[in-house]
């Protein structure tokens, strides 16, 4: 694939919460700021936790509480 630098940015993460740890995957869920890019984020908690990352799901939904 291609990859596309992005220029780095503040975001602002309101929520993160862990909904699963199963067969060494994650499923958790975010509320963060206009404009962030989630694969960026997951790759940065990736390399905080030194392991690799493989995206499978995101859902966007603009109606979620926090």
């Amino acid at each position: 694939g291609k990859e596309i630098e992005r220029k780095a940015r503040e975001i602002e993460v309101f929520n993160i919460r862990l909904l699963e740890y199963k067969n060494n995957e994650l499923t958790f869920e975010v509320k963060v700021s206009k404009g962030t890019y989630i694969r960026t984020l997951g790759e940065d908690i990736a390399k905080a936790l030194d392991c690799t990352l493989d995206i499978k799901f995101i859902s966007n939904s603009t109606n979620m509480p926090l």
